[in-house]
């Protein structure tokens, strides 16, 4: 869901002062539950990215672009980044995969 509001303004239509909160009140109207699990307020003529980490290991998650898209990267148990996946409208897509082989016996 994407939706725009102006700058508040008081009851004379003048520009609200600066540091006047402001409410955003989400309604479902469908007979289904809905969820959100975040809101982004930014200028509507502004990029943004966003970025997630693990809060263990900090390494980077996750990756969303100005229409909140995730570049998603996994990594295998030695910490290697071994995919990177891309949401979609259609679905989550693998955009890169990489296997390490490690050789069992040195050879020297």
């Amino acid at each position: 869901f994407e939706g725009h509001f102006k700058d508040p303004v008081d009851l004379a239509g003048n520009p609200a002062p600066q540091g006047v909160d402001v409410n955003v009140m989400l309604q479902n109207r469908s007979i289904s539950d809905r969820f959100v699990d975040d809101i982004r307020v930014q200028p509507f003529d502004a990029q943004m990215n966003a970025f997630v980490y693990d809060p263990k290991t900090l390494r980077l998650i996750a990756n969303f672009d100005d229409q909140h898209f995730a570049l998603i990267y996994q990594y295998n148990a030695e910490g290697r980044l071994v995919r990177k996946l891309k949401e979609t409208e259609r679905g989550v897509k693998t955009l890169e995969e990489t296997q390490y082989i490690t050789p069992e016996k040195d050879r020297n």
